[in-house]
């Protein structure tokens, strides 16, 4: 479904294409940041020799991930997820090497840098996972970091209360900082879905279940352009059920309803995936066929009326429908075609007697069609 926008005010950006940008934005700064520290750490020896290749190396993976967000810009999901478990395979990797250094005073250096950089990687996961899996590896790298702070705890000999208070502190801030991570998420996710329930609500009809008139006209209008722009086929099919005053009349407006909720029902099945059916309003029926021409579009047509003939919708009687049937033309409107459309199912109504397809062409007279069609 698409959002509606004021004429004055720019639809936003897809999440897609914001989170692209963003990543082009940060890339290229983190790889020059991993791999200064990591030339630094090599030429003024304060860091572990592994430790400043391992920084060279992740430099080098973030710059080549920046080149591959540009030249793939339509793979940029894909490329999301390869750096995201390339980059938390790297810290689990360099903090498990930490964990078996033999000189204490470098394992527990690195163990604290690399859990101050560790939280970056728990964001990104959240900002390119789902939130479930975003936390899955959020924990695992946590635990990584548990078990390299475990062997400090385990073996406190050669380690200062402070050492160790800053190993605790920083176990606890990770494990805060994921759960902050997960209640954004989880605060995100529930608005979204309020939005889509919201927006569903706004273009769904609540008694049949099918697109209602404002939704219908958004995709026509949208169908319509696409029709224009790249000169192909468009049909539309709008239908009223005959004789639907009488069950109300005779039955009640409940029993009318649930003759209404039927309609679905009866062409369930029979509708291209392409295709919108839509309650355009009271009894009538929309239907907008893209890549459909004028024969097609009768014989289908033809089809639904005879399924609506043959479905029982529990009155007593055999319910029938009139149809009209209008192809786009030349420079035709959404609101050209479909009132072409009108004028052919009021025809088949008023002048056919009902229970017919007829169609218009052009600004020619409406005409009844009179053939069979495959169901």
């Amino acid at each position: 479904m698409t959002t509606e926008y004021p004429c004055n005010m720019r639809p936003p950006p897809p999440p897609t294409l914001v989170k692209r940008r963003v990543f082009l934005l940060l890339l290229p700064l983190a790889a020059v940041v991993s791999f200064g520290l990591g030339l630094h750490g090599i030429l003024t020896d304060r860091v572990a020799p592994w430790a400043s290749i391992a920084g060279m190396i992740a430099g080098g993976v973030l710059a080549l991930f920046t080149v591959a967000f540009r030249r793939w810009p339509d793979s940029s999901d894909v490329i999301e997820r390869v750096m995201i478990v390339a980059v938390a395979v790297l810290m689990a990797t360099t903090v498990l090497i930490g964990a078996i250094s033999h000189d204490e005073s470098y394992a527990t250096f690195e163990l604290i840098r690399q859990g101050i950089w560790l939280p970056v990687v728990y964001g990104v996961a959240f900002l390119v996972l789902a939130p479930r899996w975003g936390a899955a590896l959020a924990w695992a790298l946590w635990i990584v970091l548990l078990i390299a702070a475990s062997s400090h705890f385990l073996a406190p000999d050669g380690h200062t209360p402070s050492e160790l208070g800053t190993i605790l502190e920083i176990l606890m801030s990770n494990a805060v900082v994921i759960l902050v991570l997960m209640g954004v998420a989880w605060v995100i996710r529930s608005g979204e879905r309020r939005a889509a329930s919201l927006e569903f609500v706004a273009n769904t009809d609540t008694l049949t279940g099918l697109a209602n008139r404002r939704s219908a006209e958004r995709k026509l209008e949208i169908e319509v352009e696409r029709s224009v722009r790249y000169g192909r086929p468009l049909a539309v099919v709008l239908f009223d059920l005959d004789l639907f005053k009488a069950v109300n009349d005779t039955l009640g407006h409940d029993r009318g309803d649930l003759v209404l909720e039927q309609v679905p029902i009866a062409l369930e099945g029979r509708i291209r995936e392409t295709d919108m059916l839509a309650r355009w309003g009271g009894e009538e029926f929309l239907i907008i066929s893209p890549e459909m021409d004028l024969e097609r579009a009768n014989l289908m047509a033809e089809r639904f009326r005879r399924l609506i003939e043959a479905h029982d919708f529990g009155v007593g009687w055999p319910m029938t429908a009139s149809f009209g049937v209008a192809e786009r033309v030349d420079s035709e409107s959404a609101g050209d075609v479909v009132r072409r459309a009108d004028e052919a199912m009021y025809a088949a109504k008023a002048e056919f007697g009902g229970d017919t397809v007829a169609v218009r062409e052009g600004l020619g007279p409406a005409r009844a069609i009179i053939g069979s069609a495959d169901d």
